[in-house]
């Protein structure tokens, strides 16, 4: 049920944004300087990089990525963009259970996540704001470490050792921006062996097995001062390893607080707390760095950075949960 009601949060999100306009002769009427911008003047090609630290579901990472506008006209543009990752495994901070993004075993070794992203993005003059709407497909191998419990670690090898698996999702993603604030509806659909509905979960080490998570939410952020900007919002996260066959329920709310720092036009930094029951509360950082030419119309604009921004929700989240051993073996993961 509260899956059918996440996805139709999302559905709605997309809907109630209205329809591009258009003035008589084509171009945007100047109602102001967010809509006063031809984007044909402030729409470009850029590439760059991206990195953060491990959050909840996400090892650390750093990637590339561009951003290809290849239909503009000057108040709507249709883009692709594209990005890879390098996830780099945990890292060992105290208390334990920080030290494993994905919970209780250790993500370890370099493996490479894709992102793609086909999007449409518009300006409606009458209501001041731009809108914009994307989709797509993202991949992410886990390469499993060990157990942070040395004694589950040894009593649970004969189970078999650590295992590679492969996740894949779907992405939607709506969005609306103003001068000085931005609303997101977002939703990350697991597919493929592992995805919705499959009932499987991924062996990864022993009893222990790992899901994607399906995660919808909405997020709300406001430029407070200028160059500084404040994230909250709420999501519902679910998966396939839920009771009574695995020990922890994963499916529940959770919530999420973020604070950017623009460094400039192309750049920033941002620091990121969420908190939900699977995950308890996780800290993370990062950065985006991007390059390109920059249109007159562009510098200090911020509806002119939203257009040129690559889209956000771009990694495939994973929860591990441990098999209830009072089940059958055949109904836990390595099915």
């Amino acid at each position: 049920m509260l899956r059918r009601l996440s996805i139709g949060l999302l559905v709605s999100a997309v809907a109630i944004a209205p329809l591009p306009l258009k003035s008589q002769d084509g171009m945007p009427e100047d109602r102001g300087d967010a809509i006063s911008i031809n984007f044909k003047d402030v729409v470009r090609f850029n590439w760059g990089f991206q990195g953060a630290l491990q959050d909840a579901g996400v090892t650390n990472r750093i990637g590339a990525g561009f951003f290809y506008p290849f239909y503009v006209k000057p108040n709507k543009v249709w883009f692709l963009d594209s990005r890879f990752d390098l996830n780099l495994g945990d890292y060992n901070i105290n208390p334990e259970y920080l030290s494993s993004s994905i919970n209780d075993v250790q993500v370890q070794g370099v493996s490479i996540s894709t992102s793609t992203r086909l999007g449409y993005r518009w300006i409606d003059r009458h209501l001041n704001r731009g809108f914009g709407v994307s989709a797509g497909y993202d991949s992410r191998p886990l390469i499993a470490g060990f157990p942070m419990d040395e004694f589950i670690k040894e009593a649970t090898a004969f189970r078999g050792g650590p295992q590679t698996q492969f996740f894949q999702q779907l992405a939607l993603s709506a969005v609306t921006a103003g001068e000085k604030s931005k609303v997101s509806a977002y939703g990350l659909f697991p597919i493929g062996e592992y995805g919705i509905g499959s009932n499987k979960v991924a062996a990864i080490y022993g009893f222990y097995g790992a899901s994607p998570l399906m995660t919808t939410g909405i997020d709300v952020e406001y430029e407070v001062f200028p160059s500084i900007k404040v994230l909250t919002g709420f999501y519902y996260q679910s998966n396939e390893s839920e009771p009574p066959l695995y020990v922890d329920p994963v499916s529940g709310f959770g919530f999420k607080a973020q604070l950017t720092g623009d460094v400039n036009d192309n750049s920033s930094i941002y620091a990121r707390m969420t908190r939900d029951l699977n995950f308890k509360t996780r800290y993370s950082a990062g950065f985006i760095v991007r390059f390109g030419t920059e249109g007159d119309q562009r510098k200090g604009n911020s509806l002119a950075e939203f257009v040129n921004s690559s889209p956000d929700y771009r990694y495939v989240r994973v929860n591990c949960s441990e098999a209830n051993p009072s089940r059958a073996e055949d109904e836990q993961c390595g099915d």
